[in-house]
């Protein structure tokens, strides 16, 4: 099932071509929420997140776009199985190009959701291998933080890292500094302290990040630092780890020789999701 501008439509061949037309021709823009524990985590944040981006992207956001429309389009989708994981993709697109006359074409919004794993539910981490993504193409700047602005880029990084048989690439700015993997946000630990790029540099920008962030800030003993750094760094580091809201937490047990250990991330994270009450029975 889909919703289209708050139709649902369980046969892809009721959908209007018009709106077919331009969700491939003319697509502006992505968000992904998660659903668990038969609620949207962190949707009141992500919603103005959401709304926050559109607006630096020149996007003409309809009046009826307030929370209770997603959501009620979002349980819709969800009813029969509101018990189980899924991803939410949100997918806009407007009806025509922009153009003189019309800056601001009818904007057209699209959900569909896709069960995945809890997001409890954790891989071996022996199987994760990480490694670097050499094309330094993302600009040091805010802009890029928006994740829709480099997602091609995402893409083949992601690409370059399973041909070569890696799990996730790092990916790195103009200026020689981490901003990201191709799958999430990277974390890194060394005595009690941990690290993560800041956005203002490129750093993917999400909800998950920023309470995964706060959480680490007010709920433990360690110090939590949103600060430039580079690959020599993490092979300084005594654990390394990726987030994000389709794997949640990933482990990386080496990366260029050095060895991590697997005590203090895993124990965190499952911590905060006892906290924010994400999937508890």
């Amino acid at each position: 099932m889909i919703s289209i501008n708050g139709n649902c439509y369980d046969n892809y061949n009721d959908i209007p071509k018009d709106l077919i037309q331009a969700l491939f021709l003319n697509p502006i823009f992505e968000f992904q929420l998660r659903w668990e524990s038969t609620k949207i985590i962190f949707w009141e944040q992500s919603y103005f997140l959401m709304m926050s981006q559109l607006r630096r992207l020149k996007i003409s956001i309809p009046m009826e776009y307030n929370l209770d429309y997603f959501v009620s389009q979002i349980k819709i989708l969800t009813n029969k199985k509101s018990n189980d994981p899924y991803l939410i993709n949100l997918n806009f697109a407007t009806l025509s190009k922009p153009f003189k006359d019309n800056s601001h074409p009818d904007l057209i919004t699209s959900i569909t959701i896709n069960q995945i794993d809890s997001i409890q539910k954790t891989n071996n981490p022996k199987n994760n291998k990480l490694s670097v993504f050499n094309e330094r193409i993302i600009i040091d700047n805010d802009f890029s933080s928006i994740t829709y602005t480099q997602r091609s880029l995402y893409q083949v990084a992601l690409v370059d890292a399973l041909e070569n048989n890696y799990t996730d690439n790092i990916i790195i700015n103009n200026n020689n500094k981490i901003i990201s993997t191709a799958i999430g946000n990277i974390f890194v630990l060394k005595e009690g302290s941990i690290k993560t790029p800041p956005t203002n540099i490129g750093a993917p920008s999400s909800v998950f990040r920023s309470e995964f962030i706060d959480y680490i800030d007010n709920n433990t003993e360690f110090k939590i630092n949103e600060v430039p750094f580079d690959l020599f760094e993490i092979q300084l580091s005594d654990e390394l780890c990726v987030l994000s809201l389709s794997n949640g937490l990933q482990i990386f047990p080496r990366f260029r020789g050095k060895d991590f250990e697997n005590k203090t991330f895993s124990t965190v994270f499952s911590n905060f999701l006892k906290h924010h009450k994400i999937n508890q029975n």
